[in-house]
């Protein structure tokens, strides 16, 4: 770091602004607040209003500063104070960093609370009771776990009676928190644990300036389409992923389809949004196989498709 508090004093003269209680500020707040804003999207604490108070006022502050600064640019003569600029949109990035930082861990805020399985929508079925909802979305404790329902939902005895089949906001409840290494988002619905991913077939979107965005569902599909269909070399980091197609036989009978599961399976081991694979039928069209297989999500969503080797 080239700048010293002599940079900060040439900035004050220059500009009227007060460089030094900002910097001081940002180094407290990373001191001692930045942690209580990662803690409570873990879910270890509670919303600490007075963290994010400050993020959101030092945001303001340093593009605020930033922006003096700029104004003031042919004042600047010294290396010392291009390095305090370059310091000034570092912090900036830094601060927005923070400010996403639900996304980057992948947190589920759900009405204020943290929750780390996301939230999927059901019907209530026909003479359903809300005790045995909880018992199919895997609770330990159905008995007293429809009540979070009730409250979650905000519902009324009308909302379900035997003839109205209410939409309900609920967590299923599964072996572990459902954490997502292959996902950056705010993962607060089932939807959102497919990810997003720009179309294999690369198109350029004039009205919005930029590559063609997948939604959620279509993220989904090519992610399974891409994962069946990758052959050994295909990825130049990982010349070993894949599926080996040497081991493809002339006939039915002679192809190992030991080999090509396992490898298959293993395409699949390498994103953690899925969580089974199973080949369920096979079939040969001319000097092709036709694979039919079915791949289960971690939110129990159930993709079928087909290769062709």
């Amino acid at each position: 770091m080239a700048w010293t508090t002599d940079t900060l004093d040439r900035f004050e003269r220059i500009t009227g602004y007060n460089y030094t209680q900002l910097m001081t500020d940002f180094f407290n707040f990373n001191k001692n607040k930045k942690q209580l804003i990662y803690d409570y999207y873990e879910g270890l604490i509670e919303l600490s209003g007075a963290a994010f108070n400050e993020l959101d006022r030092l945001r303001v502050e340093v593009r605020k500063s930033t922006s003096i600064a700029t104004l003031n640019k042919e004042s600047f003569n010294l290396f010392e104070d291009w390095e305090f600029f370059s310091e000034l949109e570092d912090i900036d990035r830094k601060l927005t960093t923070i400010f996403n930082s639900s996304r980057f861990l992948r947190s589920a805020i759900a009405t204020g609370n943290f929750n780390p399985n996301p939230l999927i929508e059901i019907t209530l079925g026909f003479n359903q009771t809300l005790e045995n909802l909880a018992n199919t979305l895997n609770s330990n404790d159905p008995q007293n776990d429809w009540s979070s329902i009730f409250l979650q939902n905000q519902l009324t005895e009308e909302d379900y009676t035997n003839s109205n089949g209410a939409l309900l906001k609920v967590t299923f409840q599964g072996a572990d928190p459902l954490i997502l290494t292959s996902v950056i988002d705010n993962i607060d619905t089932a939807e959102k644990t497919y990810g997003l991913d720009i179309d294999t077939k690369i198109q350029f979107i004039a009205d919005n300036n930029d590559l063609k965005i997948l939604t959620y569902r279509e993220t989904l599909f090519q992610s399974a389409k891409i994962l069946t269909e990758l052959t050994k070399g295909s990825v130049p980091e990982f010349q070993n992923q894949g599926i080996d197609t040497s081991i493809l036989g002339s006939t039915l009978s002679s192809v190992s389809f030991p080999s090509i599961f396992r490898q298959i399976y293993q395409n699949f081991t390498t994103d953690d949004g899925f969580k089974s694979f199973a080949i369920t039928d096979a079939t040969m069209e001319g000097d092709a196989f036709i694979l039919t297989y079915q791949v289960r999500t971690r939110t129990d969503e159930l993709v079928e498709g087909f290769l062709k080797l």
